[in-house]
């Protein structure tokens, strides 16, 4: 015969299944509802269940702060109506970067053509709740606002139950924001790299993976890694680099790292190259 289930697991079930409106309404009901469902558990099981992935869209001619989705399940219904941003913003509004259904957006406080260096606030948002929250400036350096970095990761430290922005500056120093503490810190780690980064990334099993490109050594590329948990960089075998390589970016592929590249020795005739990391790293694979 089989167990019966308990109520609260049933309801846990219910609830993991509901849209994400749905959720925040019942984080009104009471004090109990409202730290059961904002539990790292409920989090997970919620963001498992809710299979269909959307892309944002903030239009940057929009003559007020406004963003508009579309179903990736479902192009041809096309983009949803206009929406409010739910914090206060000019119109100048970028998204950054984003994980787990979190967007990072900066917001830049004046309305011209003028190209600003620095973001005026940073913000992280869930637009299926519309939740948010304006990151703290404490302890933040003035790069850690550059409009344009080398960098920028939104993550999820398992360990510590907790959001992490990184953003990699254009001197390549590493700032990490902590959504739990609200506080800025730099990496000390990176004075070995000073020559990286690219933009390209991918994150995969609590590390994230970037390209090193050291013109001060025969213009040479490289993978590094940063361990999450650690937050030490590593230089990762790359017997596949040549002189003249271009690196095109990373991916994740079926579980395992891949970068794509080519060798412009023929303009008109450029050859794709998409190699697998096997393991750390120890071995690659021409695909």
């Amino acid at each position: 015969m089989a167990a019966e289930l308990s109520p609260d697991i049933v309801l846990f079930h219910i609830l993991a299944r509901l849209p994400a409106k749905s959720v925040v309404r019942f984080k009104c009901v009471s004090k109990g509802w409202h730290s059961f469902l904002t539990t790292p558990m409920f989090t997970n099981m919620h963001l498992h269940h809710q299979n269909r992935h959307k892309l944002l869209f903030i239009p940057k001619t929009s003559s007020s702060c406004t963003f508009r989705t579309i179903d990736c399940e479902s192009p041809k219904d096309g983009l949803t109506a206009p929406r409010c941003l739910p914090f206060d913003s000019p119109r100048n509004v970028s998204i950054i970067t984003s994980f787990n259904g979190l967007v990072c957006v900066g917001i830049i406080e004046h309305d011209d053509n003028v190209e600003e260096e620095y973001y005026s606030d940073l913000v992280l948002w869930n637009p299926l709740t519309g939740e948010y929250r304006i990151l703290s400036k404490t302890n933040a350096h003035k790069e850690c606002y550059e409009t344009i970095t080398r960098a920028s990761v939104l993550y999820y430290t398992s360990s510590e139950d907790d959001y992490k922005l990184l953003r990699v500056t254009n001197s390549c120093d590493a700032y990490i924001y902590s959504l739990k503490s609200d506080l800025w810190r730099k990496i000390e780690s990176t004075e070995n790299f000073h020559r990286w980064i690219s933009k390209h990334c991918a994150l995969l099993n609590g590390k994230l993976y970037f390209l090193k490109y050291d013109e001060a050594i025969n213009k040479s590329h490289s993978v590094i890694s940063l361990d999450l948990k650690t937050e030490e960089f590593t230089e990762v075998t790359t017997p596949f680099f040549r002189d003249s390589t271009i690196c095109m970016g990373f991916t994740v592929l079926r579980g395992c790292i891949h970068v794509w590249m080519f060798h412009p020795s023929n303009f008109w005739q450029r050859k794709i190259e998409l190699w697998r990391m096997d393991g750390d790293g120890d071995s690659w694979t021409d695909i």
